[in-house]
């Protein structure tokens, strides 16, 4: 018998450290959510009033493991924005 194993999205909170060569990191401990690298990440900026604006990841370079994700960029408005990353991947078992 063949076992489905459907996807599952999370949200985590976007913290991003201090710049190094003007580059700003954010990690991800995605270790407790999913067990592979092969995820999606869309980043989102709360407008208020229940709107969210989509930020486009041209601005934002992503990086994954089997246990991270990990954003870096340059972008100044980028890094003051308070954002959420939604990743979405196969769970962990």
């Amino acid at each position: 018998p063949t076992t489905t194993i459907h996807p599952i999205t999370e949200k985590f909170t976007v913290t991003w450290g201090t710049p190094v060569g003007g580059v700003y990191t954010a990690t991800l401990d995605t270790s407790a959510n999913f067990g592979t690298s092969d995820v999606m990440v869309h980043l989102l900026k709360d407008l208020g009033d229940g709107y969210f604006e989509h930020i486009p990841l041209s601005e934002v370079t992503v990086s994954s493991n089997a246990s991270s994700v990990r954003l870096q960029t340059d972008s100044g408005s980028i890094v003051a924005a308070s954002l959420s990353a939604l990743v979405t991947g196969v769970p962990s078992v």
